[in-house]
């Protein structure tokens, strides 16, 4: 049966996942196009459904991949998936997922981990950029600590192009605690700041690490900063005051890596 209408159940259990409450209440979230669905998929992520535009040629094909998987599939009019998405560009896959689980305590870290803190990140597009980054770099996980984006906003999924569900989520409620934990547990807390850190290359990287980075606009407050057992900086060109938190996460993230997988 072709749904046509947005006030279908299916439809509208899509739109309220748009907003925190509907996250919250239902335990889902919103997965936003083909791509992202194919990750989840392949990740084993228990998708609770999809729906897809009946006028797409894929259709039949990600039909049978989800089916594999035992996930039910409908289909809508393009008009209907414009109104169940939360994007202005045209969406030919949607499904809802459950949320995965967010740890709160620094257990969640492998003994010889690589990871990062954000603190006060409140751009739904960079917290999600982070996240694909850690995982292109073997990173163990993302904490998100403060006041930051939601994970499972629609923005931070897309931004994520399915990363989401290849790396640890946490949330320190206690950034300084959290990040106390870590170094107790044998891991070097690196603060990443504009000026008078250890220059980025300079560091060791093999050993466990977390980068704790701050927002571009407010930084790393003095309590959170005074809880890292160390400092970090990647140096710019004069006169310029800072880099965009993903940017800088990417630099570090890459640099550990190529440290912990040389080339032979």
């Amino acid at each position: 049966m072709l749904i046509s209408s947005a006030q279908n159940p299916r439809v509208k259990q899509l739109r309220a996942l748009h907003e925190a409450r509907g996250r919250r209440k239902s335990g889902l979230f919103l997965l936003e196009g083909e791509h992202l669905i194919e990750e989840g998929l392949a990740c084993g992520a228990p998708i609770r459904f999809l729906l897809l535009d009946d006028e797409w040629e894929g259709k039949w094909a990600l039909a049978a991949r989800a089916a594999e998987r035992q996930v039910p599939c409908f289909f809508a009019s393009p008009r209907v998936m414009r109104q169940a998405s939360t994007t202005e560009s045209e969406v030919r896959a949607l499904g809802a997922s459950p949320m995965p689980e967010v740890a709160r305590s620094a257990e969640c870290l492998p003994s010889r981990g690589l990871a990062v803190v954000l603190y006060g990140v409140q751009d739904p597009g960079n917290l999600g950029t982070v996240v694909r980054t850690a995982a292109a770099a073997g990173a163990a996980a993302v904490i998100a600590a403060g006041p930051c984006a939601d994970f499972f906003n629609p923005k931070t999924v897309r931004a994520t192009a399915g990363a989401i569900f290849r790396v640890t989520l946490a949330s320190a409620d206690q950034p300084q605690q959290f990040i106390a934990e870590c170094v107790t547990r044998g891991y070097q807390a690196l603060a990443a700041l504009a000026a008078e850190g250890t220059p980025y290359r300079d560091l060791d990287y093999k050993r466990p690490t977390i980068f704790v980075l701050g927002s571009e606009a407010h930084g790393i407050p003095d309590e959170v900063l005074r809880a890292c057992s160390g400092r970090v900086t990647i140096g710019m060109a004069e006169g310029v005051e800072s880099l965009n938190v993903a940017v800088c996460a990417g630099i570090l993230l890459f640099e550990a890596r190529a440290q912990r997988h040389p080339r032979p």
